[in-house]
């Protein structure tokens, strides 16, 4: 069938006249929707003919938009009923609300929990493995869970130290890090920008070139403290020193106790820790074997305690190269070596 073609009476555009219109005359496709326009049941707005989408189960006029959220909304509800009963299933500890509580709190979108149902579907133990692979979604909801007392489901771990903390940085297998791992591994660190070393990038210039911290400078202003115009070390409390005027904070060492400088802040339930504390913490030496402060200055980074260090010292100062004793100068350097 062959449409008429010629000016529209409600229009007035040289077009193709598909639809009756008034007086029998045929409209366009514009004219004719904008005439039969309804009111959509789902969004409440006037839309034309060409828009609706259909008719719900009582019959009203539904829009394409609207169709969609509400089969969107039904598949929805659909999938996390059968997530409720699988964490359920796992859990008889929870209660069947609190588990729909957690999973619309982790994935209150249906394309979060399409990432959430695909990785599940992907991987059947994803609730119990702890695998760092885990998308957001499903890493939220298992901290939710495991908050409300969940003894099976495990927390993702970092891939690197196996602790539960905020994962980050993805490898290609998936794997993620936390902060503490990505730093100290130094594949991933990239190359300074102004003396070429793989190093942790400490500032981005404005064209992206990346600078470590040998090389990045602080912005230069006047010190509160001495007067002059240097590289501002510290804006703590909005006083603005230098690195010559400024000073660590002193607080209670969770180490020994003592009120010192921190040279260590505490997080992730750690306590602050002095230099001392920090530098040479309470071990069992790998020599003596005896519980005391100890640092790990050998060659296989074995705890040593300092009464063990003194000895090794002392040795190397009383022995020569071939093996026989320097008496000639043993009590001096000895003594000089113990009095530092």
């Amino acid at each position: 069938m062959t449409l008429p073609v010629g000016p529209c009476p409600g229009c007035g555009r040289v077009v193709a006249r598909r639809y009756p219109g008034p007086a029998g005359a045929r409209v366009c496709t514009r004219c004719w929707a904008v005439a039969n326009a309804q009111v959509c049941a789902g969004c409440g707005e006037r839309r034309r003919a060409d828009v609706l989408a259909g008719r719900t189960g009582e019959g009203e006029p539904i829009c394409a938009r609207c169709r969609r959220r509400v089969t969107a909304a039904a598949r929805l509800a659909d999938e996390r009923a059968a997530l409720v009963a699988r964490i359920a299933a796992l859990e008889p500890g929870l209660s069947e609300q609190v588990i729909a509580q957690a999973i619309a709190t982790a994935a209150p979108t249906l394309a979060q929990h399409d990432r959430l149902a695909a990785h599940l579907a992907a991987y059947p133990d994803a609730l119990e493995s702890g695998d760092s692979a885990a998308p957001p979604p499903l890493a939220r909801l298992l901290g939710l869970l495991a908050a409300e007392g969940a003894t099976r489901v495990a927390v993702p771990r970092c891939a690197g130290c196996h602790r539960q903390a905020p994962l980050g940085g993805q490898d290609s297998d998936g794997a993620k890090w936390c902060r503490t791992c990505r730093y100290h591994d130094t594949t991933r660190w990239p190359p300074c920008g102004r003396c070429g070393r793989h190093r942790p990038t400490n500032q981005r210039l404005a064209g992206g070139t990346g600078l470590c911290s040998s090389c990045y400078t602080p912005p230069s202003g006047v010190c509160e403290g001495c007067g002059t115009t240097a590289p501002i070390a510290s804006r703590k409390g909005g006083r603005a020193v230098c690195a010559g005027c400024y000073r660590l904070p002193e607080r209670r060492c969770g180490g020994c106790g003592r009120v010192r400088l921190v040279s260590l802040r505490g997080r992730d339930g750690q306590p602050d820790l002095c230099p001392t504390c920090y530098q040479a913490p309470i071990e069992r030496c790998s020599r003596c074997q005896i519980t005391t402060r100890c640092r790990r200055t050998t060659p296989d980074r074995s705890p040593i305690c300092f009464r063990c260090q003194l000895y090794d010292k002392v040795t190397g100062l009383l022995t020569s190269p071939d093996g026989t004793a320097r008496w000639w100068r043993c009590a001096r350097r000895s003594w000089r070596w113990t009095t530092r």
